[in-house]
């Protein structure tokens, strides 16, 4: 069992920073992050002995920190890009495929959608677990609205078996300048996951 974290830090140091502290605090394993503040293809503010994935590109959308040295990882370079992480973790003698995306609101979500069902239909009968800002809305989730987005995530988490983790009556996982929230962010696995 490991402890995982998701959290969009909106390209800020601060939040970078104040992350650090609860990881330390609450003993996270794992940091799935969108938005990172990357300077130079470098995590800015996290801890230096931590094992920092983030996808070759100029502006990468994820990263993942691995925060705990007794887990073994590996990068799947083909499905890996700027707005989406696959990583392969060993914990015992289980392989989980973490599947760590951020589906920014200025693109289709058609792309993020047939991209996930690739990794999906690729990946059948292992042990997936995928975290994401899908910037959609859907009461699976805990939303009370759904939108087109959540409408074409609601088909896949059907198509594929998904389960959704998200718990209800919790915060909002996304608080607006203005100050309008929702939950947008979601955690999903395959049902053998859990077993």
């Amino acid at each position: 069992m490991f402890r995982i974290v998701q959290v969009n830090l909106d390209k800020s140091e601060l939040a970078t920073q104040e992350l650090r502290l609860y990881c330390d605090k609450e003993k996270v394993d794992i940091d799935c992050l969108h938005e990172p503040y990357i300077n130079k293809g470098r995590l800015i503010g996290m801890r230096t002995d931590a094992t920092v994935l983030v996808p070759e590109d100029l502006n990468p959308m994820v990263a993942v920190p691995i925060l705990n040295k007794k887990i073994n990882v590996l990068v799947d370079t083909q499905n890996t890009c700027t707005w989406i992480q696959v990583i392969r973790i060993q914990l015992n003698s289980k392989i989980i495929t973490l599947v760590n995306m951020y589906c920014q609101f200025s693109i289709s979500v058609n792309v993020f959608g047939s991209r996930l069902e690739e990794i999906l239909a690729g990946n059948l009968g292992e042990n997936i677990l995928v975290l994401g800002d899908f910037n959609a809305k859907s009461p699976l989730w805990y939303c009370p609205r759904t939108d087109e987005n959540g409408e074409k995530y609601k088909d896949i988490i059907n198509q594929y078996n998904l389960t959704v983790h998200n718990i209800a009556d919790q915060p909002p996982t996304f608080q607006g300048r203005a100050g309008a929230e929702s939950n947008i962010d979601v955690t999903m696995s395959k049902d053998n996951l859990h077993q």
